[in-house]
């Protein structure tokens, strides 16, 4: 009986990590489309295009879309809305993540809703409702498990955390935050050079 379980449970994991591996394999899919379907429709005109137009063009073509998945829709958005952080358009940037965060509720892989949760907290950091970013940060760590398949989308959102801290004037807890990243990184059997390069650059900042 103990052997029957030990199976059975090996299997269920199996299972679990196979079926995470294909969704994280379709975000990626989505992502790449709509890069292409953005590359297409721009590259023929021959005109230039800043990054913002860019990224006004893919909000459009996102917000238009009725075929796929809630899941795919709420990834692009979360990519999109990343890319506005980047470029310092936070209130385009807020408005994305929200709806992100509104679309992931009913979604059932926790880690999608665990990167809307602390991409949003990381984008409410940079304006005046730090309390309500501390909140979102929180509940999309619980949101993860401690398990290996996990790890780097824990190491994201306790990066976001660090810097999430750092904005409220809290410099130990966001040392903290980034070390425990490291830390969880370090342990992490495959290299994510990205993840090591934000990881790297946020420990000196601190």
């Amino acid at each position: 009986m103990a052997g029957v379980a030990g199976t059975l449970l090996q299997a269920r994991t199996a299972r679990r990590q196979r079926d995470f591996a294909f969704r994280q394999l379709s975000r990626a899919e989505a992502i790449n489309d709509l890069n292409t379907l953005l590359l297409s429709d721009l590259a023929p005109s021959g005109k230039p295009f800043t990054v913002d137009e860019l990224l006004a063009r893919a909000e459009h073509i996102v917000g238009r879309q009725h075929g796929g998945s809630d899941a795919d829709r709420v990834e692009l958005l979360i990519s999109i809305g990343r890319q506005y952080t980047v470029q310092g358009e936070y209130e385009k940037a807020r408005e994305l993540l929200e709806e992100a965060h509104r679309l992931s509720l009913a979604l059932p892989e926790s880690s999608t809703r665990a990167r809307a949760l602390c991409g949003l907290a990381q984008v409410l950091s940079r304006g005046t409702d730090l309390p309500r970013s501390e909140m979102l940060f929180q509940q999309g760590m619980r949101e993860l498990p401690n398990e290996p398949m996990f790890a780097l989308d824990r190491v994201s959102c306790l990066l976001f955390g660090s810097e999430i801290a750092q904005n409220r004037g809290d410099a130990s807890e966001g040392i903290t935050r980034a070390q425990a990243a490291e830390h969880l990184l370090n342990q992490w059997p495959y290299r994510s050079d990205g993840m090591e390069l934000n990881t790297s650059i946020t420990l000196p900042v601190l």
